[in-house]
């Protein structure tokens, strides 16, 4: 079973020591707009990549500490300075356009969003707490039941801004509280948007889904972790970002390319951490947080549910890498991550 993140945690300790402290965040404040509530501080540099650098980065096992070792430089800026942007308003009516923002610390980065970024109160991604709060487990919201099994047509877009998703057409569901909601898309961001108890991790996937009813959006964040304890580098893979990996040096900038689907080689159930329900034979998945947030790229629409599963999945140290330079264009190791926002007097819905 995978690990959940828990003070009480053995697992967790171990994992914990592992984390870089430049993946630390200081707790946000309620009702402050400083930038030091808001996120971590943005320096003015990025991290390139040289020859030797990259040389190292993709050699597998005899470089790992150097691996490691860009990792946690390129996480300790919290920022992108290739211009990514975030796939989570791509096929959400009122999408911005990419050109007109970005993840820089400049006049169009994330302090300068312009709109409901700015002066919203019910913005995401936030600082997720698990050891310092009471669990009341008499959830509002139910185990969220997965109903991926059909086999439906998915495309690989690159955005052309840093950003690769996987879209599918009709025939995926997510049920929420009896209401049935369509998955549109997942994609990745590193390091993760959301923190858990002060924690960022070294990505996070979304996976978007909406209301067949009420058009509604209501979007499923894991996060990936390079710290779980599966052998080596190799057997952290995740299947899903690796199918995606492979076909991004062959994509155009903003042109769709047919996902492969012989034995549906993408399956979003891949990127689901395994189950808490006891039964033997359930789609039904927790445990999660849920809180009324937003989009976390302009326009920051504030009509998003999000659920944050609270088990982390595995990732290998090359795929952050290499998701990285596709972020960053392969000339530094971008990120596309927005600073955590303020909580404001929201609340948890825990399901554990």
């Amino acid at each position: 079973m995978t690990p959940m993140l828990h003070k009480n945690s053995q697992t967790t300790k171990s994992l914990s020591r592992q984390w870089v402290d430049a993946r630390k965040i200081p707790r946000a404040v309620s009702g402050s707009s400083h930038p030091a509530h808001r996120g971590l501080h943005v320096p003015q540099q990025s991290t390139s990549l040289n020859e030797s650098e990259q040389t190292s980065a993709e050699n597998e096992g005899q470089f790992r500490p150097s691996r490691r070792k860009l990792i946690n430089m390129s996480l300790s800026t919290i920022s992108t300075f290739a211009f990514a942007t975030c796939a989570c308003c791509s096929n959400v009516a009122g999408e911005a356009k990419a050109s007109e923002w970005t993840y820089s610390p400049d006049t169009s980065g994330p302090y300068s969003w312009p709109g409901v970024c700015t002066v919203g109160q019910q913005q995401s991604p936030v600082n997720l707490l698990l050891s310092d709060t009471v669990h009341l487990n008499s959830p509002k919201y139910k185990d969220l039941v997965f109903q991926y099994d059909a086999p439906v047509d998915a495309n690989l877009i690159n955005t052309g801004h840093g950003s690769m998703q996987v879209n599918f057409g009709k025939g995926k569901t997510c049920v929420i509280n009896d209401q049935t909601y369509d998955l549109l898309q997942y994609h990745f961001h590193t390091p993760s948007e959301h923190a858990m108890d002060g924690q960022r991790f070294d990505m996070e996937v979304h996976l978007v889904h909406k209301s067949q009813t009420t058009g509604n959006l209501a979007v499923v964040g894991v996060m990936l972790t390079t710290d779980l304890p599966l052998g080596n580098d190799k057997a952290r893979e995740n299947p899903c970002l690796a199918n995606c990996l492979k076909m991004s040096t062959n994509l155009v900038p903003g042109v769709v390319a047919p996902v492969p689907q012989p034995k549906l080689t993408v399956d979003p159930l891949k990127l689901l951490p395994k189950s808490r329900v006891t039964k033997k034979k359930t789609s039904a998945y927790r445990p999660y947080l849920h809180y009324p947030g937003s989009l976390t790229t302009p326009p920051c629409s504030e009509s998003v549910d999000w659920f944050v599963m609270v088990d982390p999945m595995s990732v290998s140290e090359a795929q952050v890498l290499s998701f990285m330079k596709f972020a960053g264009s392969r000339k530094t190791l971008g990120q596309n991550s927005r600073p955590i926002q303020p909580f404001l007097g929201r609340a948890f819905d825990y399901n554990l």
